[in-house]
């Protein structure tokens, strides 16, 4: 599959910026980066516009985060300084951030959400979405149920396996168990659900397809969290520009299994590196 330039895509980012282990601190992210934060790198590798809407703190952390953020290209013009509830905690996004962005979010192609933010900031997300008719992409955690009742509202829910069975009550622990907990969450009203397995690849389906199982090219190195990071963002880059479900889901594989084994500071892979994942998988059919 040959996927036209995303340079031309903005992609807007909603979520925590810092992770639930702050303190403790990340190689390569300041003060401990929460997913939507690394969501942002990989799509600006891809060649998006990225425009990252999320809370930081006021503190060196905070900062620290936002310059790094911003050394890998990462629009963070929209987001919000704020002082946590309490020690040790990490600041709260409120709706501030996505006020201030409202004309930036009517010119982006596609909203991606992490749902480890309050129910009511999510909830003004995707009306905000709504309004301006940019698709959302929730990119979904274990943690975070709430999105349950609101799957009428994603055009895409995107589920590792933990997620997969905390949302739906099923283990996708084999192919047909996972087409069962994809075609859950279609019935529930997602537009389309893809479920990610790591080095057993992906399961996807959508209103006009049933669920699928697309196998990654390769099963070595460590299927962390880089490559289910990377997994989504691949996927968001491949449906913005249209790519049928099974060419996308077939793309984010490749780049999950790009990313397989990468340290937490290593540049997200691009193009390039997806392509030569998915060149063995050509060759052997």
């Amino acid at each position: 599959m040959k996927l036209k330039s995303t340079e031309r895509l903005h992609v807007a980012v909603v979520g925590a910026t810092h992770g639930a282990e702050a303190a403790a601190g990340e190689p390569g992210y300041p003060g401990g980066a929460a997913r939507a934060a690394r969501l942002s790198v990989c799509l600006t590798g891809l060649g998006c516009r990225v425009f990252h809407l999320s809370c930081a703190g006021l503190d060196s952390a905070g900062a620290g985060l936002i310059n790094e953020l911003a050394r890998r290209g990462v629009n963070v013009d929209f987001m919000e300084r704020a002082e946590p509830s309490a020690p040790g905690s990490r600041p709260v996004m409120t709706n501030t951030a996505l006020l201030a962005a409202r004309a930036m979010i009517s010119s982006c192609h596609l909203m991606a959400v992490v749902p480890d933010i309050p129910e009511e900031t999510f909830d003004f997300a995707l009306r905000v979405a709504r309004h301006f008719g940019v698709p959302v992409l929730c990119a979904a955690a274990p943690g975070c149920d709430y999105i349950g009742s609101r799957m009428r509202m994603l055009d895409v829910l995107v589920a590792g396996d933990d997620a997969t069975l905390e949302l739906s009550r099923i283990r996708p622990s084999d192919m047909e168990t996972a087409e069962e907990a994809a075609d859950y969450f279609l019935k529930k009203g997602a537009g389309a659900s893809v479920i990610y397995h790591g080095a057993r690849g992906a399961t996807a389906g959508c209103e006009i397809r049933e669920a699928a199982h697309y196998p990654a090219p390769v099963r070595e190195g460590q299927f962390g969290e880089q490559s289910e990071d990377m997994f989504a963002a691949a996927l968001c880059c491949a449906l913005t520009l249209r790519r049928p479900l099974p060419d996308a889901a077939t793309y984010a594989i490749a780049a999950a299994a790009a990313a397989a084994g990468a340290p937490p500071d290593a540049t997200p892979p691009g193009h390039r590196e997806i392509t030569q994942k998915l060149a063995p998988s050509r060759q052997s059919r």
